[in-house]
């Protein structure tokens, strides 16, 4: 269907797993680019039809990967409305750092690498607007589901091309939920509860780790003087193990390993890794891989 500014958009139906979210995005573009091919086959002299799939057009229009997460009604308000308490905190510190799993990869005007071509138009952590000033979770309290769960809306996504980080995009949000959701149940604060204060500016972080390529910026935190954007996943993967570790599926194992390793090769500097299977990764390995007058003329 077309959307608001008349670019196609397209919804998966409601998933239960990552897995399922990945194969119903890459069932959706196969249809797309089938649609595409017929199109040209059957007007050839109205010259090619070309199908992208992206976060932004030429004349800087956005649209981003827009993500819903059936959660429970409480969990929605703790994070909808509640933007300085300790759950909600975690939640957009976690958002704002996920890039690095799942950034499309994007070279600015100036040249500079990007993780993320959507983190540039986020604006707010919360509120109702979606095409303008758009924030890092929507609080339209739009519940699509049964009384007692609620729809959690996020618009901070890039769209993917890559399994492998759609994946990773999907499984680790719903790790993270699934922990937030027994911390609110629990009533305990996770033991680095610090690193999550006042003191992170998520907005800031955002965009600040978003050239931070190699991941060696260090960032004030709470308790800890500095604090890298690996070593802030690395407090994820570690709260999630702690909080849900023993209740999770198998699935939800592999989820968690995968990302703990992309961590490791990040911090690593592994190309040869990542380029095979990070959205950012493969965009920077083709960019760096084109001439240099070439390259300035795509500029």
């Amino acid at each position: 269907y077309l959307d608001a500014g008349s670019h196609v958009e397209t919804a998966t139906p409601e998933c239960v797993s990552a897995r399922q979210v990945v194969a119903y995005e890459k069932a959706l573009e196969k249809m797309m680019a089938s649609k595409a091919r017929k199109f040209n086959k059957r007007f050839p002299s109205r010259g090619k039809f070309i199908l992208l799939k992206n976060n932004a057009d030429f004349s800087d229009h956005a649209y981003g990967c827009h993500e819903n997460y059936l959660v429970p009604s409480d969990l929605w308000s703790e994070l909808v409305f509640k933007s300085h308490e300790y759950l909600s905190r975690i939640f957009q510190v976690f958002l704002a750092v996920r890039p690095i799993l799942c950034g499309s990869g994007y070279v600015a005007q100036d040249a500079r690498f990007l993780f993320s071509r959507r983190a540039m138009f986020i604006k707010h952590i919360a509120n109702t607007n979606t095409q303008s000033d758009r924030p890092i979770i929507n609080q339209k309290n739009e519940s699509l589901a049964l009384p007692g769960l609620s729809r959690l809306h996020l618009l901070v996504a890039d769209s993917n091309m890559s399994e492998f980080s759609a994946y990773l995009r999907a499984g680790t949000t719903h790790l993270v939920l699934l922990a937030l959701e027994k911390l609110l149940k629990n009533e305990k604060a996770p033991v680095n509860i610090g690193i999550f204060a006042g003191n992170l500016d998520v907005l800031k972080l955002m965009k600040e780790m978003n050239d931070d390529i190699a991941c060696v910026k260090l960032y004030s935190a709470g308790f800890f003087t500095k604090i890298s954007v690996c070593d802030l996943h690395r407090l994820f993967i570690n709260f999630i193990n702690d909080a849900i570790h023993d209740a999770i599926s198998r699935e939800e194992k592999e989820i968690l390993a995968l990302w703990s390793e992309c961590v490791e090769k990040i911090k690593e500097g592994d190309d040869d890794y990542l380029s095979c299977r990070l959205d950012w990764a493969i965009k920077k390995k083709l960019m760096e891989s084109i001439p240099p007058p070439m390259y300035k003329q795509l500029k």
